[in-house]
């Protein structure tokens, strides 16, 4: 019996230069303990906008725009260890959001 571990890392957060820098460092550790497979996905980004008024009086005239963009990354690792776990957690930045998903999957040869 072998066991097949995925572990899927969802990387969220507002601010997408930051995002890209923790991945950069990201990616320099797992070329160091990996050297199995490793994939880095852009996933699609969420934007929410809100129009507000500016003055209370003359309605529709003048109006402020806002958005909010929330930027997706997913990382998928093969073979992972508890080690890579923790030492992506103390390497995370307080802004930056993570999920983490496991797949462990016996198969038989």
């Amino acid at each position: 019996m072998i066991l097949k571990n995925n572990m899927k890392i969802f990387i969220t957060g507002i601010n997408k230069m930051a995002i890209l820098y923790f991945i950069k460092v990201l990616n320099k550790f797992l070329k160091l303990t990996y050297k199995e497979t490793k994939t880095f996905v852009s996933l699609p980004k969420n934007e929410k906008r809100l129009t507000l008024l500016r003055s209370p009086h003359k309605f529709k005239k003048s109006r402020e725009q806002y958005s909010l963009i929330k930027y997706k990354y997913l990382i998928e690792l093969e073979k992972f260890t508890p080690y890579t776990y923790l030492i992506i957690n103390s390497i995370k930045p307080q802004f930056i959001n993570l999920d983490f998903k496991w797949n462990i999957k016996n198969s038989e040869k």
